[in-house]
């Protein structure tokens, strides 16, 4: 029997995933890296936001 293992999910999200997640615009993820707020990773010219920076800020937001 051949079995591959499941694909680990990525560590990062892109805009639009990051986007759906907080229901916000892509434009406002945008403004929020510009004012420091939200870290950002590029890959190649393509922005991508750590998961575990996300959740950091999204735990923050709870307290």
């Amino acid at each position: 029997m051949n079995t591959k293992p499941a694909p680990s999910p990525s560590p990062f999200l892109t805009p639009k995933q990051l986007a759906t997640r907080w229901l916000c615009s892509e434009m406002k993820l945008r403004r929020m890296r510009a004012k420091g707020i939200l870290p950002v990773s590029y890959i190649g010219r393509s922005a991508r936001y750590l998961l575990a920076d996300v959740e950091r800020i999204e735990a923050q937001a709870r307290v």
